[in-house]
């Protein structure tokens, strides 16, 4: 009887544990994401908005102070940070002064969300002096001045330190066990939304076509990389991402950033169903087939490529990357082509047997390049796909190890153009 009423009880227990572990989880996804509040004049519409596109690059949620009718304490609480955006033209405006004095009064009474004050194109000395408080209470003061360059970097490490203020309490709060939303918009036809706790929002970027290498390198993967370091500051490393409404190139780069190296875990899901894990087990060989075509191809060269075709037919991926490779005299020294022969859904153990079978690829390959030019100095994988996008993101994942990797997107129907380096 003691022992039956021991194993009642602990039965009872582990019950209860359950429904407070599922407590804590409601409790977890019903908390606001917070946002980043904008005041700034009509004046300042142009002088704003490429901050706000930073911000946006970065998975934050912007308002901006048109869409509140006032100031209220609900309103401050509800912002993850604040900004007043400042410049020569807006510095004596009645009422965004009047909505500083308003926010700071609330402050004084509830201190809440960091508030920033942007000078663009002003000194600290002329805020002061047009009746700015910018010395009362924490106000962090940032100026935005100097070249169009020069200012292009200080918005981005500006964005770097308001997604820092904004999420990083956010991310402490769930804990470092939750899996977070991700959105992914990096196409000219995406839409975007609020159903996740981060959208990562390139859509400018994308119209009409997706951008060029430079834009990558200096603002895309730097974006990815600031949100990287957040989340890995709250110790964070499970995230959930809403199948990428994203050209291939997008997905991939962000499976590499939030990598099997830097210890993070995707779930790719689609619409409600889970169709992918980085953690799925590999069980079975790769669905698909290899050919090594000689055409092309330099004995000098010290590159590869990587070509792929599941969506698209492998002749047709074939003939635009002999296209892209005559147009770009790049020195190749082997290509090695994947194929799917039959068209069907990739499942997970098969997705990622095949990132399996391209690390293994390009490890040979590699290999045999160093062998054959022992003085190379390095060894650039081309990467051209005909792939779905969730599939990207895995491949993505596991290709840190994998050297440098440079992607292409197909513009048009035929016509491929670098995209991203990584790196």
């Amino acid at each position: 009887m003691t022992r039956n009423t021991g194993s009642h009880i602990q039965i009872e227990i582990e019950q209860l544990l359950q429904k407070i572990a599922g407590l804590e989880a409601q409790i977890r996804a019903a908390m606001p994401v917070p946002h980043v509040l904008i005041y700034s004049s009509q004046v300042n519409t142009s002088a704003v908005g490429p901050l706000i596109q930073q911000l946006r690059l970065r998975g934050l949620r912007v308002r901006e102070s048109h869409e509140e009718s006032s100031v209220t304490a609900e309103v401050v609480k509800a912002a993850g940070t604040i900004l007043f955006y400042l410049t020569p033209e807006s510095v004596n405006d009645a009422e965004l002064k009047a909505d500083i004095r308003a926010l700071l009064a609330e402050y004084k009474r509830v201190p809440t969300s960091p508030i920033f004050i942007i000078l663009d194109d002003i000194t600290p000395e002329e805020a002061q002096q047009a009746g700015i408080p910018i010395k009362e209470l924490n106000i962090l003061v940032r100026v935005l001045t100097g070249d169009e360059a020069a200012r292009s970097t200080a918005r981005a490490q500006l964005a770097g330190q308001v997604l820092n203020k904004t999420l990083l309490p956010y991310f402490e709060r769930l804990g470092s066990d939750y899996m977070i939303d991700v959105d992914l918009i990096a196409h000219p036809k995406g839409v975007v939304g609020e159903r996740a706790a981060l959208t990562i929002d390139w859509k400018e970027l994308f119209i009409p076509e997706a951008p060029p290498e430079p834009i990558w390198r200096t603002t895309l993967i730097p974006a990815l990389n600031d949100l990287c370091s957040v989340l890995k500051q709250a110790r964070m490393s499970s995230l959930r991402l809403h199948w990428p409404d994203a050209r291939l190139s997008a997905a991939c780069a962000f499976g590499y950033v939030f990598s099997k190296t830097a210890r993070f875990q995707i779930e790719i899901a689609r619409e409600s169903q889970v169709w992918y894990r980085t953690d799925t087990p590999i069980t079975g060989a790769s669905p698909l087939t290899i050919d090594y075509p000689k055409v092309a191809t330099d004995p000098a060269g010290t590159d590869i490529t990587i070509e792929i075709s599941i969506t698209q037919s492998i002749t047709k991926v074939s003939a635009d990357v002999e296209r892209y490779l005559k147009k770009a005299h790049i020195p190749i020294y082997k290509r090695i082509r994947l194929d799917l022969p039959t068209k069907v859904n990739i499942e997970g153990a098969q997705a990622m047997a095949i990132t399996r079978q391209i690390i293994d690829e390009i490890a040979e390959a590699r290999a045999e390049v160093i062998q054959a030019h022992p003085d190379t100095p390095s060894i650039t994988t081309h990467f051209f796909a005909a792939i779905p996008a969730g599939l990207a993101v895995l491949i993505g994942w596991s290709l840190n190890a994998c050297g440098n990797i440079q992607c292409y997107e197909l513009i048009g129907q035929d016509h491929y153009e670098r995209s991203c380096l990584l790196q």
